[in-house]
């Protein structure tokens, strides 16, 4: 057949020579002009057509070729790179795949390491989600550092398959499991792994844990209606209450009800700005022990909005003088950054967007009244002592025998840290829960439970 193929370009090719051949009257000097253009004709034309043939390839895989790229190297990737790899490594032919990796990988259901076979390097031909669908591994390389990009792409504008995929392989982070973020070295790392709980596992009185999911609830779903409005989709939110209510308790169990990784920010205002300018996604700032800061202080003659207005008509005469000394105050504090830089970031001037921050102090009062502020600081919540019925309900919940065995037992009056330290001595034995208590019960002055 090629043979065939050959004899028929030889004989177009004298046919060719023969027209030349005419045309240029024997005068071979023509006829080599005539060759040359014609040579020249079918190299402009092959290019044109392999230029067009790749426009059009790069405009058709633009428009209606679906892709998708994971990198290994990247903490919010590397579980969905790792998950997919197997799935397309279980799902690959002999005639699609050769390559394969051997990785080690961290399986929490049994806490050891094992062996996976992952997909290896270069191009692999599959058939998922009844789509051909093309996966290209490559290294990569950035600075000292190597890892790995995966690249999946298919005919066709829809997203649904890769959706199909995602929802199919990805295994989703423990939901027990709270990533815990410190800010070192010029950026966020991951410190440590804690396994919390939700509200409900924490000792709350009802408005409280009432207030508190409203206040998330409007937070998580009202980020359509500020853009409408035109303002800034951030939440401000200031835990007070005496040392041990537990408002470090409730953030944590704040970020496991509502799927926020947390941020633990230092109180030192030198790396504040780099640190709120760099915030992992999906993450809940938190502050603890704001007022350690010194730009947090309050500042002697520096008034509220709301005071302003109240005391407006009594300081007309001192007007002048008192807007001199409180612009002068300003001024010294704002001089140093620290009071302007922290209130330059509650107030959105530095993005914040969909970004909860949690500051936390036990000594309101010596709060500055600038942050405390409306439109500042969204919400301010404190954290009183739980009354006997909630400290009841709480332990009742995590005890289902306590009221069995204890039917007249009175609850006392606690504070967060006193209810976890119960649980802690306790474990599950009720007998030494109903002791706590009434050791408890009866330092607030009740009569001593009597236990037959």
């Amino acid at each position: 057949m090629l043979s065939d193929l050959i004899i028929q370009l030889k004989t177009m090719l004298n046919v060719y020579l023969q027209e030349v051949d005419k045309l240029a009257g024997g005068d071979s000097m023509v006829e080599a002009v005539l060759v040359a253009t014609t040579a020249t004709f079918l190299s402009f034309m092959v290019i044109g057509l392999n230029r067009l043939a790749k426009f059009t390839y790069e405009s058709i895989k633009r428009k209606y070729v679906t892709k998708v790229t994971l990198n290994s190297n990247d903490y919010y990737e590397k579980d969905a790179y790792i998950s997919i790899s197997e799935y397309l490594q279980s799902k690959s032919s002999q005639w699609g795949t050769r390559t394969y990796f051997i990785s080690s990988v961290w399986d929490e259901t049994i806490n050891k390491s094992v062996l996976r076979l992952t997909l290896g390097y270069g191009i692999h031909f599959m058939y998922i989600e009844r789509k051909f669908m093309l996966v290209n591994i490559m290294e990569r390389t950035e600075g000292t550092s190597a890892y790995n990009t995966m690249t999946i792409q298919y005919f066709g504008m829809s997203k649904k398959p890769i959706e199909n995929l995602m929802c199919k392989v990805t295994k989703r982070k423990d939901v027990d499991k709270t990533q815990i973020f410190e800010f070192t070295n010029g950026e966020w790392a991951v410190s440590n792994e804690i396994k919390i709980q939700g509200l409900d596992s924490i000792a709350l009185n009802p408005e409280t844990v009432t207030e508190i999911r409203t206040m998330m609830d409007e937070f998580v779903n009202g980020e359509d209606d500020c853009r409408h409005l035109g303002i800034a989709h951030k939440l401000t939110v200031i835990l007070h209450g005496c040392p041990g209510s537990g408002k470090t308790s409730l953030i944590r169990a704040i970020a496991k009800e509502y799927g926020f990784n947390l941020c633990l920010m230092s109180t030192t205002l030198s790396n504040l700005a780099a640190s709120m300018s760099k915030i992992p996604a999906n993450s809940m700032l938190v502050l603890e022990d704001f007022d350690s800061l010194s730009g947090t202080k309050a500042r002697k003659g520096v008034k509220s909005s709301s005071e302003q207005l109240k005391n407006a008509s009594k300081e007309n005469e001192n007007e002048q003088s008192t807007e001199q000394s409180t612009i002068a105050d300003l001024w010294s504090d704002f001089a140093d950054g620290d009071l302007s830089t922290f209130l330059n970031k509650l107030d959105g001037i530095v993005p914040l967007d969909g970004i909860p921050l949690f500051m936390t102090t036990n000594v309101i009062d010596k709060i500055d009244k600038a942050i405390v502020r409306e439109g500042r600081t969204d919400f301010m919540l404190e954290l009183p002592i739980l009354r006997p019925e909630t400290v009841k309900n709480h332990f009742v919940s995590k005890y289902s025998d306590l009221e069995v065995l204890y039917p007249n037992i009175e609850y006392p009056s606690l504070v967060g840290c006193m209810v976890y330290d119960i649980k802690k001595k306790s474990m599950m034995d009720t007998h030494r829960v109903a002791q706590y208590l009434d050791e408890l019960h009866s330092e607030q002055s009740i009569p001593k439970l009597k236990v037959s």
